[in-house]
């Protein structure tokens, strides 16, 4: 999973969307150096960040939401070249701040401006896909989110490592706890695994590999004499050839399995 963060520095007004990193505008207070982290899941709280390029006395950030709900921010003593990061308590979902900055500098200065932006807090993203849930015949999987979704992939690998199939599914969800689907055609190709990705709408990711696999290992049956458990010393190999076909198997597979071995007679 990963985090974006927004940086810039600016005195504009701006809405309409996310800023790219190091977009840079007109700017009288550029000395400040405002940065953001908008967009934050789980126990994270989304962040504004101050790296001045001179020292501050006092940095005041007053906070209106767009639900109408006010939060101040404050720093005191900020060396210049050091980051100062002021954390906004925010519950999850997204919403729209004004924010007014009050700047003293070191030596009495002061600055005044207003931004506006947009932050993001959702929940951990978590992904479930149970056995039942892949049907391989038919080409399709359900899986279950507790977010909403904005795209899943299914990246389709054969056994030479190569990629056989890249699907995207984009969703316009913005419901939590639903159950989706996404579907494949022929890879036309032996598989070796599929990777599952599912991204929800604040860009944060969560991923499940998934190993179809079917093990024949033919093998010659054993003989033992009437009434008797003990293996013949003549009929090792037939175990020993069986036991190396087995490995050789493992050696592809076993990180993968949970095995149990089973001999009957």
């Amino acid at each position: 999973m990963r985090r974006r963060v927004f940086t810039f520095l600016t005195t504009s007004v701006l809405s309409g969307g996310l800023l790219t990193t190091g977009e840079v505008f007109a700017n009288p207070a550029k000395d400040l150096g405002v940065s953001f982290t908008t967009n934050v899941s789980g126990k994270d709280l989304p962040a504004i960040y101050l790296s001045p390029t001179r020292d501050v006395t006092s940095a005041t950030i007053g906070l209106t939401r767009d639900d109408g709900k006010k939060l101040t921010l404050g720093a005191r003593n900020i060396a210049s070249g050091s980051k100062k990061t002021l954390l906004v308590q925010q519950e999850t979902g997204s919403f729209a701040y004004e924010a007014k900055f009050d700047v003293v500098w070191k030596g009495g200065d002061k600055t005044s401006f207003t931004m506006k932006f947009s932050l993001t807090r959702s929940a951990k993203l978590e992904l479930t896909l149970k056995k039942e849930d892949v049907d391989l015949d038919g080409r399709k999987l359900t899986f279950s989110v507790n977010n909403p979704v904005k795209l899943a992939e299914l990246i389709i690998v054969g056994k030479d490592g190569k990629t056989l199939k890249h699907v995207k599914q984009t969703y316009n969800t913005t419901k939590t706890d639903q159950r989706l689907e996404i579907s494949w055609p022929d890879p036309g190709g032996d598989v070796k695994y599929m990777d599952l990705k599912v991204h929800d709408a604040t860009g944060f990711w969560k991923g499940i590999r998934l190993t179809p696999i079917s093990i024949s290992i033919p093998h010659d049956d054993v003989e033992f004499a009437s009434g008797k458990w003990a293996i013949r010393e003549s009929e090792e190999p037939k175990l020993e050839a069986t036991m190396k076909q087995i490995r050789a198997e493992l050696a592809e597979h076993g990180t993968l399995l949970s095995l149990k071995l089973y001999v009957a007679g």
